[in-house]
C-alpha cells in the first residue's frame, strides 16, 4: 500500500519493455521462441500485481495507464509467439506458451467485467 509511483513503473517495464518488446521482435523476421519465458513470466507478475481491484494501486495504474486495451492488443502477438514454438522438440516451452496465452485471455475478461 502507498507505493503507486514505483507500481506504475515496475508495471509499465512489464508491459512495455518485456511483454511488448518481445512480442513485436519476435514479429520481425527471422524471429524465435527465445521470448517465450521472459513474456510468461512478466504476464504472471501482472496477473498477480493486477489481480483485485482492491489494491491502492489498480485504479490509478492498471485503470489510467490503460493496460487493459494494451494487454488485450497483446493477444494476438502471443498466439503468434506460440506458433513459432515446434510443439515436438519442445513440450515444456511450448505448453508454457500456450497456459500463459490462456491465462492472458481470462485474465482480460476478468479485468473488463471486475469494474462492472
Amino acid at each position: 500500500p502507498g507505493h503507486v509511483d514505483a507500481n506504475r513503473r515496475i508495471g509499465l517495464f512489464l508491459v512495455d519493455h518485456v511483454i511488448a518488446a518481445s512480442l513485436q521482435a519476435n514479429a520481425q523476421p527471422g524471429g524465435t521462441c527465445a521470448a517465450v519465458e521472459p513474456v510468461a513470466e512478466a504476464l504472471d507478475l501482472l496477473f498477480d500485481i493486477y489481480g483485485d481491484m482492491a489494491y491502492d494501486y489498480d485504479e490509478p495504474v492498471f485503470v489510467r495507464e490503460k493496460l487493459l486495451p494494451r494487454l488485450r492488443q497483446m493477444l494476438a502477438p502471443m498466439r503468434s509467439l506460440c506458433k513459432t514454438v515446434d510443439r515436438r522438440k519442445n513440450r515444456s516451452l511450448r505448453d508454457r506458451c500456450d497456459l500463459a496465452t490462456q491465462n492472458l485471455r481470462a485474465f482480460i475478461e476478468y479485468k473488463a467485467t471486475e469494474r462492472k
